[in-house]
């Protein structure tokens, strides 16, 4: 992470001593894994002096894999952990996480003084019935587990609370766990974890979001949607996607808007005068587009680049440096994601 440049997350094991133990092993008991979990603490922090500030409490306690557990129970742990872990150093975030608004009721209203930050896993898509075709024939709210979970933080999180509470998306992507949309990591995947980080990073009160996931264990023959890699360390498609924000990113996010089947989304840095714009054709037709930029109107053109496919089924779709632009009325080509750089102009 230092060497990245990257912010670690923890995950502290909470939960096992409620699972039946597996054969030939035995569960930790709670006071164990507390212990456990405190004691990582001290090692990071204190010991090898990392400063590791997110540390989350269990990882996805709701789930039903979870038997034994109930928000009450998990509530209390979150208590009991942090009480033992910000002993040894008070200047970590505590994480619990949540889906439905009656979960998060109970945590916030029970544990809300012990914890810092709040976290979801967003798995947005879950009624493709028709495929890609349920995506690009309609608005699709993708993020609809966030916005659940920061529905739930605003409503039952106290004044006080509020004003240091993020919320942190530790787990999102297009993986369908309802198996209506085949999993392949192709070029419709592609655009719908594009449109899903874009609708992500449109929420202020996120904090921050992580891909799941980078590579997935024991997966040597397949490339899944959720492989942002292959199993030699080459981007798939969605891993492109994520590149691109990562290449193109201003300090802020702005509001955009369009219709029918293009969306868009821009980032501004206003020190440096430079605007990024995104458009996603989500269909297979050629758009011709014009951007007007409010109130920049004398912002000029700088360059273009375009990542596209044949088919929402393509999986070797093309990226490449665009250099012959009519700025005045952009093409964007069938199943692409369009990325326009601006020089601003005075207001």
């Amino acid at each position: 992470c230092d060497t990245l440049g990257a912010e670690p997350v923890i995950v502290v094991a909470a939960d096992r001593y409620l699972l039946p133990a597996e054969k030939g092993k035995r569960s930790a008991k709670r006071s164990e894994l507390i212990n456990h979990a405190v004691e990582w603490v001290r090692y990071a922090n204190i010991k090898k002096k990392y400063g590791v500030r997110y540390w989350m409490i269990g990882n996805e306690s709701w789930n039903n894999n979870n038997i034994n557990s109930t928000a009450d129970i998990y509530a209390q742990d979150v208590i009991d952990f942090s009480k033992a872990m910000k002993a040894v150093d008070p200047s970590i975030l505590i994480i619990p996480n949540g889906d439905d608004e009656e979960f998060f009721k109970t945590v916030i209203t029970k544990a809300g003084d012990y914890i810092d930050r709040l976290c979801v896993s967003n798995y947005g898509v879950f009624d493709f019935d028709r495929g890609y075709r349920t995506y690009s024939d309609s608005a699709k709210c993708l993020i609809w587990p966030a916005r659940t979970a920061l529905n739930a933080m605003n409503k039952y999180g106290t004044e006080e609370q509020l004003k240091r509470w993020k919320m942190i998306v530790a787990e999102y992507g297009t993986i369908d766990w309802a198996g209506l949309w085949k999993s392949a990591n192709d070029m419709g995947h592609a655009i719908v974890t594009f449109d899903m980080t874009g609708q992500l990073l449109m929420e202020p009160q996120i904090e921050f979001s992580c891909f799941w996931n980078t590579r997935w264990i024991g997966n040597e023959n397949s490339n899944a949607d959720h492989d942002a890699l292959d199993k030699d360390g080459n981007m798939n498609p969605t891993g492109v996607a994520l590149k691109i924000w990562n290449s193109f990113l201003c300090t802020q996010m702005v509001r955009s808007e369009s219709c029918d089947s293009v969306i868009t989304y821009s980032s501004i840095n206003r020190d440096r005068n430079k605007l990024f714009v995104y458009a996603v054709n989500k269909r297979g037709c050629i758009s011709k587009v014009k951007f007007e930029i409010k109130p920049y109107e004398s912002s000029s053109f700088v360059q273009m680049w375009e990542y596209f496919g044949t088919s929402p089924e393509d999986c070797s779709p093309v990226w490449q440096k665009v250099t012959d632009v009519d700025e005045k009325c952009i093409e964007l080509k069938g199943y692409s994601i369009t990325v326009l750089e601006y020089k601003l102009g005075c207001n």
